[in-house]
């Protein structure tokens, strides 16, 4: 595993719980990104913000050579972990910082894939201009961000409105990447066959609270949000959450399913 050096604040901000227990949810958006971009045997991928592997595993299950690169050790470390215990290699995990730039070469990769990942970035273009620039010419690039529509996105929203988005104030939401004319602005004439693929999936949990204890204590973004809170804000913040989440509960036995709205942005470096 390479270790680029000192990490920055988004480090910080997801070394924080244990992020893994909310990701393995996710799997599934993983694979069928893997699916609809059509990895094959023997090319060289890469997965930004990789956290505990879901995407690169699934990659490596096509037995692609692919790289995993994220910001956090501990998640890195629990990646390693899983694909030893699932028998998978042909992985490599670098960490680094990827809002800083990544640190690969030129036309470095057939396929870059960012699962609920780069959407995150402070820095859309930035982060747009190096997945451009270390995929290779024909080569694919697939992204997957929360709907505007969706749980993730309402939750945003409210954390902004109260001033508390740990990446910054000024952060644009990640659904922008599920607009048409936003991604076909950040890819310019030098990506191609841009497509939009809508998905969802269910995740269960005994309450809402239950949910809520859950994404308090293992989402590095959620626990630096609410550290930032004063306790009688926290506890309103935490009344706006429940709102909110009622909305998506499709359960109707007191305990909580919420649908999550998804997409997958897929395109080809011209």
């Amino acid at each position: 595993m390479s270790d680029q050096g000192k990490m920055s604040k988004m480090e910080e901000i997801w070394s924080k719980g244990d992020y893994r227990k909310l990701g393995l949810e996710h799997q599934i958006i993983s694979e069928r990104l893997v699916e609809h971009t059509v990895i094959r045997a023997g090319q060289k991928v890469l997965d930004i913000a990789c956290g505990s592997g879901n995407t690169a595993i699934a990659v490596a299950r096509r037995r692609a050579a692919v790289t995993g690169i994220d910001v956090s050790a501990a998640l890195l470390t629990q990646a390693q972990t899983r694909a030893d215990a699932e028998g998978v290699d042909g992985i490599t995990w670098d960490r680094a910082d990827a809002t800083r730039g990544l640190p690969y070469e030129d036309d470095a990769f057939d396929c870059v894939l960012s699962t609920l990942g780069v959407s995150f970035f402070p820095d859309h273009e930035a982060i747009m201009n190096e997945m451009l620039r270390v995929t290779r010419p024909c080569g694919t690039i697939g992204i997957t961000a929360w709907a505007e529509a969706s749980m993730p996105s309402d939750f945003f929203h409210l954390s902004r409105d109260l001033g508390i988005v740990p990446e910054g104030k000024d952060v644009k939401p990640a659904y922008y990447f599920c607009r048409g004319d936003y991604m076909a602005d950040l890819a310019g004439d030098r990506g191609s066959d841009i497509r939009f693929i809508n998905g969802e999936f269910e995740a269960c949990y005994a309450s809402i609270d239950d949910y809520l204890d859950i994404l308090g204590s293992t989402h590095g973004p959620t626990i630096a949000r609410l550290s930032a809170l004063a306790e009688d804000i926290k506890e309103d913040y935490r009344d706006n959450q429940r709102k909110i989440l009622k909305r998506y509960n499709r359960a109707t036995d007191g305990t909580f399913a919420c649908l999550y709205n998804y997409v997958e942005i897929i395109m080809r470096k011209a």
